[in-house]
């Protein structure tokens, strides 16, 4: 049960916001098209910040894959050797090879096993990713860090990107976060 919603439209905690949505789907964005997840990029690059274009093109790209599994995405391939990428220093040469003939000829696999491998080693980065299958039902804007700006922290899952705001949703004090 919903205690407060609250529109906020400070810019510096709308554009964290927005890069905080944008790591969490920027490989289900690249897995769906090489062309939209650009387009996002360049929204979002600091001397050209166009927040609400950005948050348009992923709206787009949610909409229309959210029904799609990861696996069945048209640049799923591509995706996942940019994922692969973060476990380069860990995995011995070998593994590394059978990830890259696995993501080729069973990308189901290869996103399981990458999965697993982000959970393992903590990659940070990777654990809200909005191509792993546990992840495809969120909403694509809510974001699921930590949040501080000026002195107010904003618990995970409690805010909600909207391109030119942010709305928070505070829960009820006896609701864990």
């Amino acid at each position: 049960m919903e205690k407060e919603t609250k529109i906020i439209c400070n810019q510096r905690l709308i554009l964290k916001a927005a890069q905080s949505v944008w790591a969490a789907n920027k490989y289900f964005v690249l897995a769906c098209s090489q062309q939209q997840y650009r387009k996002v990029r360049e929204h979002l690059r600091p001397e050209n910040v166009k927040l609400v274009k950005a948050y348009e093109v992923l709206s787009d790209v949610y909409t229309a894959f959210k029904e799609v599994p990861s696996t069945d995405l048209p640049q799923i391939t591509n995706a996942l050797y940019h994922i692969s990428g973060y476990f380069k220093k860990v995995l011995p040469s070998a593994a590394r090879q059978e990830l890259d003939m696995l993501i080729q000829v069973n990308p189901k696999e290869a996103l399981r096993i990458l999965e697993s491998y982000t959970l393992h080693y903590q990659v940070d980065y990777l654990l809200n990713c909005s191509l792993w299958p546990s992840k495809r039902g969120n909403c694509f804007n809510q974001i699921t860090a930590l949040l501080k700006d000026k002195g107010k922290t904003y618990p995970p899952n409690t805010l909600y990107w909207n391109g030119n705001s942010v709305i928070f949703k505070q829960k009820e004090s006896n609701d864990i976060f």
